[in-house]
């Protein structure tokens, strides 16, 4: 039992690296101007800006 719980930690523990990995790599749009900045970026009230070669909601 305690084999199992510690192998479910370990997937646990790599599933949360690989899924904060992922939304640190997504969340950063590279770009020049504010025009290669997605639309869908920002929710409504916010428009995205090229802010020192990345996308971001202001």
């Amino acid at each position: 039992m305690a084999r199992i719980n510690s192998s479910l930690n370990i997937l646990i523990f790599f599933f949360s690296l690989f899924i904060f990995t992922t939304i640190e790599v997504i969340g950063h749009i590279p770009c020049n101007t504010d025009k290669d900045c997605p639309r869908y970026f920002c929710p409504p009230p916010l428009t995205p800006t090229c802010i020192k070669f990345f996308c971001k909601c202001k």
